[in-house]
């Protein structure tokens, strides 16, 4: 039986998995995450090695039995980072059996999260955000950095939520639930108070991503000028989105496109819905859809992808493997 090793680093958390032949995902090991171009490889390698251990344990596997490992890592954005991190890989897990090792962005394996085919462009949005197109097989473009830092996912969406809470309180616009929202989440009594706190509190503005599911809570429930806040964020996303898919040549095309990450989740997520209306306009036949599993087993399926197509019954073993082992997303 041929193993498949996929890991999936961030700089929250790491992730590993172990995938067979038959698409059977066996193992799944956690550990702390790293950003090695602030930190350094040796510690991003030190945390992708405790979750592998626990992955083959969980797997009753060997390091020995890996054939293949794919690596999706967080800070690979420039030429010779993913070298970087597969010497340092290969230094760590020195095992005979392993045939090649393949080191990129996290936002390449997020991609085959939600599509099981080398092709299609995926936006993966949490704290921040980043994109990813596949034209032909193993040739990737991640163009996240190329966007600013109003679009970049949920701190993005918290700074203009807070935004127009000042522009409110200038008489600009007429958020007042979302006032009270940023009044309560901040624990102040008054817009003043939550200035300063935005001015001087650096802990503050980092922890206001948080508040973006009660923000998405109130659109859904009809307030409208939350609901243009996020409709406003789509049609800018869209830009680039649709200027990945032009570059490409794929406008016209039936490419996958899949959404990943936090701020996506939710079965009446608005910004889903003015996203895919952004898309449909100049990309009409472009398949939307959020990702089906957690994106450690998007490296999986690279795996299996760079030896071979899946099959039905491999299909099935993935998708039964991957809710029993919980990155079946939800």
């Amino acid at each position: 039986m041929s193993y498949i090793l996929g890991i999936d680093q961030g700089g929250t958390k790491t992730a590993a998995a172990i995938i067979d032949e038959t698409g059977n995902l066996s193992g799944i090991g956690y550990a702390k995450g790293a950003y090695f171009p602030a930190q350094s490889p040796e510690l991003a390698v030190s945390e992708i090695k405790f979750a592998v251990n626990a992955a083959l344990a969980q797997a009753r596997l060997t390091i020995h039995d890996v054939h293949h490992i794919i690596a999706g890592i967080t800070g690979v954005d420039y030429p010779g980072d993913d070298a970087i991190i597969r010497t340092a890989l290969k230094q760590s897990f020195a095992a005979d059996s392993i045939k090649d090792i393949h080191v990129y962005n996290d936002a390449v394996i997020a991609l085959y999260s939600g599509t099981l085919e080398d092709y299609g462009l995926v936006v993966c949005a949490g704290t921040g955000l980043n994109m990813a197109i596949c034209q032909k097989k193993n040739e990737y473009f991640v163009f996240g950095d190329y966007l600013g830092e109003e679009l970049q996912g949920g701190s993005a969406i918290a700074h203009r939520g807070i935004r127009a809470v000042f522009d409110t309180k200038l008489g600009i616009r007429h958020a007042e639930k979302l006032t009270e929202l940023f009044l309560r989440f901040s624990g102040v009594d008054t817009v003043g108070e939550l200035l300063r706190l935005y001015m001087q509190d650096k802990d503050f503005q980092s922890r206001m991503r948080l508040i973006v599911p009660e923000m998405m809570e109130l659109a859904i429930s009809g307030d409208q000028d939350i609901d243009r806040l996020f409709r406003e964020f789509a049609e800018e996303l869209g830009i680039y989105i649709r200027a990945g898919l032009k570059n490409a040549g794929l406008l016209e095309k039936s490419v996958p496109l899949i959404l990943t990450g936090s701020v996506f989740k939710g079965i009446h997520n608005p910004l889903v819905k003015y996203l895919t209306e952004q898309v449909h306009n100049a990309a009409p036949k472009a398949i939307i859809s959020n990702a089906k599993y957690e994106p450690v087993v998007g490296a999986c399926v690279m795996g299996i992808l760079r030896q071979k197509n899946f099959s039905e019954i491999m299909k099935q073993n993935l998708s039964e493997s991957a809710e029993r082992t919980g990155l079946l997303r939800k």
